[in-house]
């Protein structure tokens, strides 16, 4: 039920819409709500016996988890069978070097626009607020900040909010002064490994904020950000079922 799942979704079944050749099953890891290899492992197991008389053309995975879990048991549940991936952060192309089943679209995000931006619309600014949790999309967000960091050197200061509680955190935003702007990028999971979905954590921040909140995913809008060079779930979606579609 995540907005970007279900973004990604419409993107995929746009473009087979009106195909009667074309039967799409949709399975979901939850993998937001389970964190683990017990619970993968269980996983597996169980995605063994529903594919077992399952006869797919290809298969689209969408988003880190499932791209990385099809690509490790690939032989066991797809064997000869074209994999699309969406969604996914940070591609190192070497993990599919030489492998000739496995292509998609990467989800980029544009930190140093929507940085640049922010920065060009407030002046003022100094501090740069960074919200973020320590989920493997986590670690994706922060090496990707790394990556730019430097390039803002010397015109604002990062604070780096990215192992708290929920209530540590708001606290923190609340007490962000006027010369300061907010960059959130995933906050799912809190110190105390506490669920929260992309609406929720950005509400949650936005009442709790007296400053402007940008963020680089559409599904962000309506929850109290200002915006963003974006990143779109449907896009994503859809580009991968037009490669699945040409496969």
């Amino acid at each position: 039920d995540m907005p970007w799942v279900k973004m990604e979704e419409d993107g995929i079944r746009s473009v087979f819409e009106g195909d009667d050749r074309v039967s799409l099953y949709f399975d979901y890891m939850d993998t937001k709500r389970n964190i683990g290899s017990e619970y993968l492992d269980r996983f597996l197991a169980l995605y063994k016996e529903k594919c077992k008389d399952k006869n797919f053309a290809a298969v689209i995975v969408t988003d880190d988890a499932a791209y990385q879990f099809a690509l490790k048991h690939q032989q066991e549940l797809f064997p000869g069978i074209p994999i699309v991936f969406c969604g996914v952060n940070f591609l190192s192309s070497q993990e599919i070097d030489g492998n000739s089943f496995v292509t998609g679209v990467v989800e980029v995000t544009d930190i140093k626009q929507t940085l640049e931006t922010a920065l060009r619309l407030h002046p003022d600014v100094k501090r740069v607020a960074f919200i973020n949790d320590r989920s493997e999309l986590g670690k994706i967000n922060r090496r990707l900040l790394d990556e730019v960091m430097s390039e803002f050197s010397g015109r604002v200061q990062f604070s780096l909010f990215d192992d708290l509680t929920m209530q540590e955190l708001l606290a923190k935003v609340s007490g962000l002064g006027k010369d300061s702007l907010i960059l959130l990028m995933t906050f799912n999971v809190d110190r105390q490994q506490h669920i929260f979905s992309y609406e929720d954590s950005a509400d949650l921040i936005a009442a709790s904020s007296q400053v402007p909140i940008y963020c680089t995913w559409s599904f962000y809008m309506g929850h109290g950000v200002v915006g963003g060079m974006m990143t779109s779930g449907y896009t994503q979606g859809k580009t991968a079922a037009e490669l699945t579609r040409q496969i």
